[in-house]
């Protein structure tokens, strides 16, 4: 099973405006044009879930509903480990 990684960096204000061009000359291109998400997610009474989520526990479960632009009729209901 593989697990996402992720880094985060600060970034300087100066450099921001750089690290954009950069995205955007160098061939990198949306995936997605932009859209509202809603998400709503599930958990027991002890949140657990959610407390796995804040402690980083691999792997976890996630169950959700989500929709896009609004569209409650394009429900999806997810469930992920």
């Amino acid at each position: 099973m593989s697990f996402r990684i992720e880094d985060k960096y600060l970034v300087k204000k100066e450099d921001k405006l750089k690290i954009l061009s950069f995205i955007k000359n160098d061939g990198f291109e949306e995936k997605y044009k932009k859209r509202n998400i809603t998400s709503i997610y599930f958990d027991n009474k002890f949140l657990s879930m959610f407390e796995d989520s804040e402690e980083g526990v691999t792997p976890r479960k996630k169950i959700r509903l989500r929709f896009y632009e609004n569209k409650i009729e394009n429900l999806n209901f997810e469930e992920k480990i």
